[in-house]
């Protein structure tokens, strides 16, 4: 899975710019996103405030890697404590 350039606080931020009426075209020219970029995200995160991203990019992790997900592996908890990820198993 490819690497955004964006982190999600960075996203939020942008999207939010943009409700509070800053022109798309503006918006995207400032971050150097396209107009397609921006509508995606919008569609994505749209509405959302901080907090679920917390549970979002686990779940994406284990989107990517499917029944093989090494996220249940000692050395990946010690890593998401490490760095604050929480992982909601079901």
């Amino acid at each position: 899975m490819k690497k955004s350039r964006f982190t999600d606080a960075q996203i939020l931020a942008i999207l939010k710019q943009g409700e509070s009426g800053v022109s798309v075209a503006d918006l995207c020219r400032e971050h150097g996103i396209s107009n397609a970029t921006y509508y995606n995200w919008r569609s994505k995160y749209g509405g959302m405030d901080a907090s679920p991203f917390i549970s979002i990019r686990p779940m994406r992790r284990k989107k990517a890697f499917g029944p093989f997900s090494p996220a249940g592996s000692t050395a990946c908890q010690r890593a998401n404590r490490r760095h604050g990820v929480r992982v909601f198993r079901a």
